[in-house]
């Protein structure tokens, strides 16, 4: 089973690049899995593109407290991260940007909706439930 989530393969599960890794603080060990937030680049004339973005979070983005939290130890709590992806990024601010302020809402998703996943091997079985978070299963 893939990543901190549990989710596979985020393409043929339909996620694609639209999700993300959280920072300690956000990922509620584990709790956040599979919540989807709408997030938005503020606060920043240079590097801010109009819009937001909708991810799904499917993975956390574990502390390294030999960085500070300015420089490269983004993911370190108490700080409030969103590891994204550079396609999905991208759509919010420039590449070169790196780490930009954004506001973010988290919104509820699809209740009821779950995905199943089934492994078998010879005598064995394996079953991974995960949210889904509003994609079609």
């Amino acid at each position: 089973m893939g990543w901190a989530c549990g989710y596979e393969n985020l393409y043929s599960q339909g996620y694609g690049t639209s999700t993300a890794a959280l920072s300690t603080a956000l990922f509620n060990n584990r709790l956040s899995c599979g919540a989807c937030s709408e997030i938005r680049c503020v606060n920043d004339r240079r590097w801010c593109l109009p819009g937001s973005i909708v991810v799904t979070t499917t993975n956390f983005c574990p502390p390294n407290n030999a960085l500070p939290n300015n420089a490269e130890g983004w993911c370190n709590p108490p700080l409030r991260h969103f590891d994204l992806s550079q396609p999905v990024f991208q759509q919010i601010a420039q590449y070169k940007a790196g780490i930009v302020p954004v506001s973010y809402k988290t919104h509820s998703v699809n209740k009821g909706k779950i995905a199943l996943s089934t492994l078998r091997q010879s005598q064995f079985g394996f079953s991974n439930v995960f949210k889904v978070g509003g994609i079609r299963v």
